[in-house]
C-alpha cells in the first residue's frame, strides 16, 4: 500500500485533471517510494521477515529491513549447537542489542532473526510523505514535452528532481550508516 494516493497528490499539486491518473498509480508513486526506500535504507510498508540472516558486531545486529517495529526472536548457529535470544534482547529501531550489556558473538550471518519492520500510513514521519508528495509533483511539472516523456516512458531521474531541498527535508530520517 502506498503511503501517499492519487487523490492526495493530485490536491497537493493542485491538479485538476485526470491525464496522468494511470502514471500516478501504476508508475511515479511506486518510482518515487522506491528510490525514498534506497536512499533512507528502509522500508515504507511493514514487512513481517521470518528468516534473516545477520552477523553481529560487537554489541550490535544490524536487521536487513528498518525501522524495526517488533523482535520475535535471534537465534545464534554455531558449529555443534544454537543459543536463541528471546526475552534477554531489546531493540531500538535500527539495530538489535542484549539487555546484560554483552557483546554477541561475531560471525558472518551467524544470527537468524524473525522481526516486523517497516513504516505504515500511519507511522511513517510526515517529512518522508511531503518529500514523495514534492517529487512526485516536480516529475510532473518538470516535464519538457510530451514526445520526450514517450520516448523515456515518463522515467525520472529522482537524484536529479531531489536536488538538496528535499534531501535535506529527509537526512534525519536516514538509517545509513548510523553507528551508536
Amino acid at each position: 500500500m502506498s503511503l501517499v494516493t492519487v487523490a492526495s497528490v493530485k490536491a497537493f499539486g493542485q491538479i485538476d485533471y485526470d491525464t496522468f491518473d494511470d502514471i500516478l498509480e501504476t508508475i511515479l508513486i511506486p518510482s518515487a517510494e522506491s528510490w525514498i526506500e534506497s536512499l533512507l535504507d528502509c522500508s515504507l510498508t511493514v514487512q513481517t521477515i521470518t528468516t534473516e540472516k545477520a552477523s553481529a558486531f560487537g554489541f550490535h545486529i544490524w536487521p536487513k529491513v528498518k525501522p524495526i517495529v517488533s523482535l520475535v526472536a535471534a537465534t545464534a548457529v554455531y558449529d555443534n549447537w544454537t543459543e536463541e535470544y528471546v526475552e534477554d534482547i531489546l531493540y531500538t529501531d535500527r539495530y538489535i542489542y542484549r539487555d546484560d550489556e554483552l557483546p554477541f558473538n561475531d560471525g558472518d550471518n551467524r544470527y537468524t532473526l524473525s522481526y516486523t519492520a517497516g513504516y505504515s500510513t500511519t507511522t511513517v514521519p510526515a517529512n518522508i510523505k511531503l518529500a514523495e508528495m514534492l517529487l512526485i509533483n516536480r516529475a510532473i511539472s518538470n516535464k519538457d514535452s510530451k514526445s520526450r516523456q514517450a520516448a523515456n516512458g515518463f522515467g525520472c531521474n529522482w537524484d536529479e528532481l531531489a536536488k538538496s531541498d528535499i534531501i535535506q527535508l529527509i537526512e534525519n530520517e536516514t538509517f545509513k550508516g548510523v553507528l551508536d
